[in-house]
């Protein structure tokens, strides 16, 4: 009772009796240390994690132990109990922790964040300011999320959204499509683009019992425009799904690994490379995480094909169902 009195703020810390007073420390102690506590129950620390950020002069201290525990050391069930806990707080300064170890963050991570993040006008600054800085990835917003950012009553910020959120091909990029450009008015040979397709592609693409379904299913896109497609063969990272993005992960023994993250457990995540080669690394072996920001496919696939080719492969992937 007294927890969700402080939580819903009709009575602080300050105004229960000194008995109950020194209770309620006491818990609200005992719920930090479980929640930091790699050992005790997965389903215990996340129960900890809602006695978080209940006391004013220690919510410096709580938004240090949030960003300690946002790491992939922490299982995925706790750090989402975390941020779960932060949106129902009005703390300005928390945006800022949930965001400081974006590159970090796993893809469903990611999205939980920004969605509390967009909840309110005060962290949806910060999330500007970030992107901005080009510390979160303009490709890193989902069309979704984009349409709900842009709904924003803030005129001066809905005007700064909409230019950060325009996601276009970097320079270079750019000089590469437009080069490209003449690929829309070839005839392409579905025949052919299959064939290319073996040949290039089913590293990563799955297509009939051929290939390897690392990233997404060609067949099912739901847009197929020969400009689309161009773009996505010429600058993949230009609009990239966050389950589809690259990630490096270095283990305390001094590996490196590389790929999209494809499964988490409490105890270890998987990392999925081309043609389908997984690695699981252990929590407490991660020395870092983080996201490349780009694709797992590669810029550079014109180097090794003519624009008839482009032109074939696109006319192939228009016609898989």
């Amino acid at each position: 009772m007294w927890l969700d009195s402080l939580h819903g703020g009709s009575v602080t810390l300050q105004q229960l009796a000194s008995a109950d007073r020194d209770r309620v420390n006491t818990t609200l102690d005992r719920a930090r240390t479980i929640v930091a506590d790699p050992e005790a129950p997965e389903a215990l620390r996340c129960a900890a994690a809602a006695l978080l950020f209940r006391e004013p002069d220690k919510m410096e201290s709580d938004r240090d132990l949030l960003a300690s525990l946002l790491t992939p050391r922490t299982p995925a069930v706790v750090q989402q109990a975390i941020v779960e806990q932060v949106a129902g707080r009005s703390d300005p300064a928390l945006a800022m922790s949930l965001l400081s170890g974006w590159k970090s963050h796993a893809p469903s991570l990611r999205t939980q964040i920004l969605s509390v993040v967009a909840s309110r006008k005060e962290w949806l600054l910060a999330l500007v300011d970030q992107l901005e800085n080009q510390s979160v990835s303009a490709s890193e917003i989902d069309a979704t999320l984009r349409e709900r950012l842009l709904t924003t009553r803030d005129e001066q910020l809905r005007e700064r959204l909409k230019k950060v959120l325009q996601v276009t091909a970097s320079a270079d990029r750019q000089q590469v499509l437009k080069a490209n450009q003449p690929v829309l008015k070839l005839t392409g040979d579905v025949a052919r683009g299959q064939a290319l397709f073996g040949k290039k592609c089913t590293t990563c693409h799955k297509q009939g019992e051929t290939g390897h379904a690392v990233g997404p299913n060609l067949a099912s896109l739901t847009t197929k425009s020969p400009e689309s497609l161009l773009l996505a063969i010429l600058d993949p990272s230009a609009a990239v799904e966050g389950k589809y993005l690259n990630y490096v992960a270095v283990t305390t023994a001094g590996r490196s690994l590389t790929g999209i993250l494809a499964t988490e457990t409490g105890s270890s995540i998987t990392l999925l490379a081309a043609e389908g080669k997984s690695e699981s690394v252990l929590r407490d072996e991660i020395e870092e995480l983080r996201s490349t920001s780009k694709s797992l496919m590669p810029d550079g696939l014109e180097k090794d094909l003519s624009q008839q080719d482009i032109a074939d492969l696109i006319e192939f992937v228009r016609s898989l169902k």
